[in-house]
């Protein structure tokens, strides 16, 4: 799987109000929608979790391993919502 089989969404983590970019296959983990992100927005969000407080979430998400399209799999790591599936296919990138 690519990203282009992906649908590019925004998502917040937790009970966060903060809106990230990423991408969802459709499936699900354990209830919570399958998330993957490009390293850029995986180190905000690591980095984010750290002004918050949050080293060990920072410190997990940073072991997060790559597909094999250099997208972060974030599946397992925090419960998320999705926001908006509706984004633009531009916002895509090249990927």
């Amino acid at each position: 799987m690519t990203a282009n089989d992906r649908t590019a969404v925004l998502f917040s983590i937790g009970d966060d109000d903060r809106v990230w970019p990423g991408f969802a296959d459709g499936e699900t983990w354990n209830g919570f929608d399958q998330i993957y992100v490009t390293p850029e927005t995986r180190d905000a969000i690591a980095a984010y979790c750290l002004t918050a407080g949050g080293q060990d979430q920072s410190d997990d998400l940073n072991t997060m391993p790559l597909t094999p399209d250099g997208l972060v799999d974030m599946v397992g790591w925090q419960t998320v919502a999705l926001i908006r599936t509706d984004v633009l296919d531009d916002e895509r990138g090249d990927r």
